[in-house]
């Protein structure tokens, strides 16, 4: 989940990309383990922590394909 948080906060990679990287079989399952672990889906982790360190968001909609 550290290395999901640090690709979340970069801001470029989709979450299907973050799924396969961290190695969960789908952006669905990744989605649902990171929200059991922060308590919130990653998409909504991702907006909330840039918006709070002030880094530009290139895209606010995030996209699970």
């Amino acid at each position: 989940m550290t290395l999901a948080r640090d690709y979340l906060r970069n801001g470029e990679l989709g979450l299907a990309k973050i799924a396969n990287m961290t190695g969960y079989g789908s952006p669905y399952a990744f989605a649902a383990a990171f929200r059991r672990h922060h308590g919130d889906p990653p998409g909504a982790w991702r907006q909330r922590e840039l918006t709070r360190t002030g880094s530009p968001v290139a895209d606010d909609r995030i996209h699970l394909r």
